[in-house]
């Protein structure tokens, strides 16, 4: 309450839920829905014959879907149990410990890497990424097929040493599928604005132009890394 109205402040919010019921207009809302592995593996098993009929599978994304990991553990194994394919968007960007049991349960990995420069990692993402590197370190020892995917930032991760950096780091895995190259988008620019306020300069970040995104691919592929779409 400021000065007799209700004020509703996103950057205390802590996501309790406590104003919802006592909101006079109605129009604040959870959404979103807590579900069991039981319940999800019911729904999800719903789509069995696609999954099965078209090759493909079940993602666990997000966000980072490793923040629950054993829920994630639990609910691929179920999938497994019934031969559903199960794949895992992640960042790597936690203890060893809590990926290795979720591994066995896994059969792609899909694994972000933001930036191959350490100060450039940490000014867009808030963290170094020496954690992620020391595990992508132990999965490359592991027969685990696994596609990286990209985002490309004009000025920020597309730079020729970036990618020179990015080819020799992945060069030689055996089951690395390839690199998936994504160009920046801003298609989350007005969400974000509506809950956070102006967002200053993310609105300054470019994509490459299409002839900067086929030189990249061409170097990996000249490396003997396929890409996977750009």
């Amino acid at each position: 309450m400021y000065q007799g109205h209700r004020k509703f402040d996103f950057h205390s919010c802590t996501a309790c839920g406590l104003c919802v019921p006592v909101c006079m207009q109605g129009a604040l809302a959870i959404t979103g829905t807590d579900i069991g592995d039981s319940d999800l593996f019911d729904l999800l098993m719903r789509d069995a014959d696609y999954y099965r009929n078209s090759g493909g599978g079940v993602t666990f994304s997000g966000g980072e879907p490793l923040l629950q990991a054993e829920f994630v553990r639990v609910a691929a194994g179920r999938l497994h149990s019934e031969g559903i394919a199960v794949a895992l968007d992640t960042a790597f960007n936690l203890e060893w410990t809590v990926i290795a049991p979720v591994l066995p349960e896994i059969d792609l990995v899909l694994l972000d890497i933001k930036s191959m420069d350490r100060e450039t990692h940490y000014d867009c993402t808030g963290v170094y990424p020496d954690l992620i590197w020391e595990n992508i370190g132990r999965l490359r020892t592991m027969d685990k097929q696994v596609l990286v995917r990209m985002p490309l930032i004009a000025g920020i991760n597309d730079s020729d040493r970036e990618i020179a950096d990015a080819i020799a780091f992945l060069s030689g895995w055996d089951s690395l599928l390839g690199v998936e190259l994504l160009a920046y988008h801003d298609m989350g620019l007005e969400k974000a604005t509506s809950y956070h306020g102006a967002i200053g300069e993310q609105e300054a970040f470019l994509a490459p132009d299409k002839n900067a995104m086929e030189t990249i691919a061409q170097r990996f592929r000249a490396n003997a890394i396929a890409v996977i779409g750009y």
